[in-house]
């Protein structure tokens, strides 16, 4: 017999509350990139508190069931739509960090979530400069269809930007320096996926 415990709101939020403070102290340890001069909604994705991979996405939308759009069209779907989501990681190479996402995605598109064969190729699309800090960095470019990543090395950390298509000639990354608006905007998309609860 499995017995599951139910949260109260009170119990959720207090859980969700002691999150926040793992999030924060983490985020002094290692730190994260963002989209410069970025205009819209932000929140937290992955995150592994003692190191590990740590992302953070930009153009969140969340949606609950039953809402509208703009366009007063209803939305019937809960999950949220990432425009970009740039990851770092602690000790992997750029390459190996493009070929273990490939995996990872593949997994995830699968119905089934059965682990298929992954083909990365042994060279990358492109090599693009994207400015980190005013920094330029050389990007190696690996798109799919619906896909597009930029993997570079910046000090000891590989970082990625995901996206559904190319960004911007202009985009460029910065280091985070308060991690709060991110807390919020996960909050606010963690409430919006509970209906406002």
């Amino acid at each position: 017999m499995q017995i599951t415990h139910h949260f109260t709101d009170d119990e959720f939020w207090a859980r969700i509350a002691g999150s926040d403070e793992e999030l924060r102290a983490s985020f002094d340890r290692a730190g994260a990139f963002e989209i410069a001069g970025w205009q819209g909604p932000v929140s937290i994705g992955e995150w592994g508190f003692t190191g590990g991979l740590r992302s953070l996405t930009f153009g969140v939308v969340p949606l609950a069931s039953g809402s509208s759009t703009d366009s007063g069209e209803p939305v019937a779907s809960t999950h949220p739509v990432t425009a970009v989501t740039v990851l770092v990681e602690d000790g992997t190479s750029p390459r190996d960090f493009v070929a273990q996402r490939r995996q990872v995605l593949a997994v995830m598109d699968d119905p089934e979530y059965r682990p298929p064969a992954v083909d990365v190729p042994a060279l990358p699309d492109d090599v693009r400069v994207i400015m980190v800090d005013d920094v330029p960095v050389a990007f190696e470019i690996w798109a799919q269809p619906g896909r597009w990543c930029a993997a570079g090395q910046i000090r000891e950390l590989t970082v990625a930007i995901e996206a559904d298509s190319e960004l911007a000639d202009d985009a460029s990354l910065r280091l985070v320096t308060n991690i709060e608006p991110y807390i919020d905007g996960r909050n606010a998309l963690i409430r919006g996926m509970r209906g406002g609860i």
